[in-house]
């Protein structure tokens, strides 16, 4: 008789440090999958930011593009009133502080994604070298700059701009990987 008082005992006990095991057991698998969906979070953000930053350079360059046609076409008169020989330091931040970021994110996140960012800022100091150039030009002679001038623009501006794409493509792969 005395082993059968202990029956229900020893099943109370054994039952509730199952129970205690499968209470830890299942606090750490959620928290573990907890911290990797807030990891894969974290790096779709950064692509993501990536990606906008991309397309922000894009259409940075464009306007750059587009106000170095205008001052092209302009007259010497015009240009005066306009203004339109300095570029504003506002677009140049920009572009830099994009490139910043875009630099920091991927060197902090995507490593892989490394010798992109590279070229894609070297194609960008080709580019922000051109258009120095381009203005310095227009500003010591105080005339329209030449089409060989705008043209000479170009080819960098297209180069960023390919580069940009190219980013993109690569960071939507990544994107399409974490989905």
């Amino acid at each position: 008789m005395a082993t059968n008082d202990f029956v229900p005992v020893i099943a109370a006990v054994v039952g509730g440090m199952l129970t205690i095991l499968g209470g830890l057991a299942a606090s750490f698998m959620i928290l573990r999958s907890s911290r990797k969906s807030e990891k894969r979070a974290v790096f779709r953000s950064g692509l993501e930011k990536m990606y906008m930053i991309c397309t922000s350079l894009q259409n940075d360059i464009d306007y750059s593009t587009f106000k170095a046609a205008q001052l092209a076409e302009v007259q010497k008169e015009e240009m005066n009133a306009l203004r339109l020989v300095h570029r504003p330091t506002r677009e140049i931040n920009n572009t830099a502080t994009f490139c910043g970021k875009l630099s920091f994110l991927t060197f902090s996140y995507f490593p892989k994604l490394e010798p992109s960012i590279v070229s894609l800022d070297i194609a960008i100091n080709k580019f922000k070298y051109a258009e120095y150039l381009y203005y310095l030009e227009a500003n010591r002679t105080n005339m329209k700059p030449s089409s060989e001038q705008y043209n000479s623009l170009q080819l960098p501006a297209k180069t960023v701009i390919d580069e940009c794409r190219k980013v993109r493509t690569q960071i939507e792969k990544e994107i399409k990987r974490f989905i």
